[in-house]
């Protein structure tokens, strides 16, 4: 098991044949279904930016992209118990 501080999680790996991250997204989703919520904060911190980028590139309304992406992440830490390995995060 992980529990440890998360509080290096986006330190990024030196090895070029490894991920950027020292842990990868589907190890913070099975550390936030056992109830670290560290892990959650910083899937946030991965995703958020890229996906209002995304939205913004479809809407072209800031405001309204940062919503849509804060309604998707209070949604995945509501059915965070949903979540399974049969593809990537």
């Amino acid at each position: 098991m992980m529990k440890q501080n998360f509080s290096n999680l986006s330190i990024m790996s030196s090895d070029k044949n490894k991920s950027q991250f020292i842990y990868s997204d589907e190890e913070l989703i099975k550390e936030f279904q056992e109830g670290n919520e560290d892990a959650f904060v910083e899937l946030v911190n991965r995703y958020k930016d890229r996906l209002t980028n995304f939205v913004f590139r479809m809407i072209g309304d800031i405001e309204q992209s940062e919503d849509i992406v804060q309604d998707t992440m209070i949604k995945l830490y509501q059915k965070k118990h949903y979540y399974r390995e049969i593809a990537k995060f």
